[in-house]
């Protein structure tokens, strides 16, 4: 299974054709024929398979290692990891550090996905299966000093159908919530996605990808 050190991951919350013209034919030329007429248009290259991205039964295998969920400012954050047959697995963190005892809210979750759909060039759609909590929400234990209490799968509660958002992405064209939760708003966002995004389209809660340790 696919995981990534809390620092690491907590750490990358500071980063977040043309067509030629064709000639007149001579006029001696024979007309087209109405078949040859009604053929079917050569499609152009915004229409290739390559240009249309992997086929949904490839997505999971394409995602990057996990996807992260946070605001940017704090110490919170979740982390998602899909595997290739739409099983996934995930943790929650928020720590408040500057009481006389360290707290921490936590959550590990896992669940499953339906086979994405494709929405259009750059999106897939699938639907949350099932999602589990390895604890309840509110129990509370001691470990290393540190008060945890169970919390709840942040970013991914509430979630019906997810969408996933391909690397070239036009930015422009993404949910503006998205774009916001991912550090993709202002004039000095990128144009394109760099990684694939996931979208909790009930939330409008928006997850960027990344590459694991």
């Amino acid at each position: 299974m696919r995981r990534a050190i809390w620092p690491a991951a907590l750490a990358l919350l500071l980063l977040t054709g043309c067509a030629g013209t064709a000639s007149e034919p001579p006029s001696a030329s024979p007309q087209p024929s109405p078949a040859a007429s009604a053929a079917a248009p050569t499609p152009s290259p915004t229409e290739t398979a390559e240009d249309q991205g992997p086929a949904p039964e490839e997505v999971f295998d394409q995602l990057p290692d996990e996807f992260l969920f946070s605001s940017g400012a704090g110490g919170w954050g979740t982390i998602l990891s899909i595997e290739s047959d739409g099983s996934f697995s995930g943790e929650y963190h928020d720590s408040e550090m500057g009481g006389t005892v360290p707290l921490c809210y936590y959550c590990e979750f896992s669940g499953t996905l339906s086979q994405p759909e494709r929405v259009d060039a750059y999106t897939y759609s699938t639907t949350l299966l099932s999602l589990e909590q390895e604890k309840e929400e509110g129990e509370e234990y001691m470990e290393d000093g540190i008060r945890y209490i169970i919390s709840t799968p942040y970013g991914i509660e509430g979630a019906e159908e997810l969408l996933l958002y391909r690397p070239g992405t036009p930015v422009s064209e993404l949910p503006e919530e998205f774009r916001g939760w991912t550090g993709l708003s202002g004039t000095a966002a990128p144009e394109t996605l760099s990684d694939w995004g996931l979208y909790n389209v009930n939330t409008q809660q928006g997850w960027i990808g990344y590459e694991g340790d």
